[in-house]
């Protein structure tokens, strides 16, 4: 009987600890689980409250255009009724566009036309938005495809490609990471949080400057109300999302003044004859499509918006006439062939006023970007290009 009752409190106590091991595991599963929502919480927080709003002013990225498209196109997304026209590409769209001078009102009711044009953007940055505006369903994109759209990424500086990628995984989703990923060269991928491993590596890059930042902003404003709040730079920044300017802003951006009216004789001369005449023979300005990534970066961008019934008209923006008189005959044929292959897609249209002899130089702000009157000039015939799309289904 002694040895019976060893026996059961023996087996007793194993059970116990088995049990007591179970316990202990689950609760640290619990525990992991609990601190990787916790984390994941903790860190869209530090992102929105901390981060981003010194993403839009300028402090962390040097223009705040870099990384405003996310929250645009989620504005964008909201005003959901509305015929929505959203103008994407470099600045060659930021100077081109101005959506205050586009009324399509007498064809098809309210429309917005925005203008998310992003200084020394190329498609193979501007893919990155695809599924956000996929989500955000806007009813005709103008997609730039300008000689320069079809440079080779290896043109391309390797800081504004880090800086670029970098500021997106702020503000991607995860499932936001589409078919696009494998057009990138693998070295960018380690700019992404696309890795499990990488997950936060966004906000570890941009934290310590941006807590830096804010204990600046805390000291200099005595710690008054909104002491983190910093006025953005009037062309440098963006107005932050929730602040009454931003929707306007999407609309018409803000412009330099005018290069070319503020050069003198002699350096105006200089200018047409000379710095015109470079920048036309520059490799920018005479596109190859083979293996070319921001051609296949175009050709993603029109296939994906074609194939979920979102018409897409293609732009080239027009150049200077000095520029275009300093063309060589055929340096812009792979730029006229991609035209034509990517308006191949349904639903897909292409202007090109490279060629377009209504340009004059006083529409310029310098030897490819429009100024004022040429963005004038623009929401005419481009307005009259859209209706006419419109009209004819």
């Amino acid at each position: 009987m002694f040895r019976l009752q060893i026996v059961n409190f023996k087996s007793g106590l194993g059970i116990n600890v088995r049990q007591a091991n179970n316990n202990f595991f689950a609760q640290l599963i619990s525990s992991l689980v609990i601190a990787c929502i916790c984390s994941l919480f903790l860190s869209q927080s530090l992102s929105n409250l901390i981060i981003k709003p010194l993403v839009f002013d300028g402090t962390l990225s040097r223009l705040g255009r870099y990384g405003f498209v996310y929250e645009a196109w989620d504005t964008i997304g909201e005003n959901e009724d509305d015929f929505s026209i959203v103008a994407v590409g470099s600045s060659l769209t930021q100077y081109g566009i101005n959506g205050s001078c586009m009324s399509l009102a007498d064809d098809i009711g309210e429309s917005i036309t925005y203008n998310l044009g992003i200084p020394g953007s190329y498609p193979y940055l501007d893919m990155l938005q695809v599924e956000r505006a996929l989500s955000s369903n806007p009813k005709l994109v103008l997609l730039e495809v300008n000689p320069i759209s079809l440079s080779r990424v290896s043109d391309i500086s390797e800081n504004n490609i880090q800086l670029r990628l970098t500021l997106a995984s702020l503000f991607l989703e995860r499932q936001e990471y589409g078919p696009w990923v494998d057009l990138l060269q693998s070295n960018h991928l380690d700019y992404l949080d696309y890795d499990l491993d990488k997950q936060f590596n966004s906000e570890s890059i941009f934290f310590q400057k941006s807590f830096e930042e804010l204990l600046i902003r805390y000291k200099n404003n005595n710690s008054e109300e909104n002491w983190w709040v910093n006025e953005h730079h009037w062309y440098l920044g963006v107005p932050n999302p929730n602040s009454p300017e931003w929707e306007d802003y999407l609309v018409e951006p803000t412009w330099l003044s005018n290069y070319i009216a503020n050069l003198g004789p002699e350096e105006l001369s200089d200018y047409e004859n000379e710095t015109i005449p470079s920048q036309m023979s520059r490799s920018r300005y005479k596109p190859d499509l083979e293996s070319n990534l921001n051609y296949q970066a175009l050709e993603y961008i029109v296939s994906t918006l074609s194939e979920n019934d979102i018409p897409v008209l293609l732009i080239s923006y027009p150049i200077h006439p000095y520029g275009n008189n300093n063309l060589l005959p055929g340096q812009l044929d792979q730029h006229n062939v991609s035209l034509s292959t990517l308006a191949a897609h349904s639903g897909v249209n292409s202007v090109n006023y490279i060629w377009d002899e209504n340009w004059d130089k006083e529409d310029f702000y310098d030897f490819e970007h429009l100024n004022s009157h040429g963005r004038l000039k623009m929401c005419d015939l481009l307005t009259t290009e859209i209706i006419s799309l419109i009209r004819n289904g």
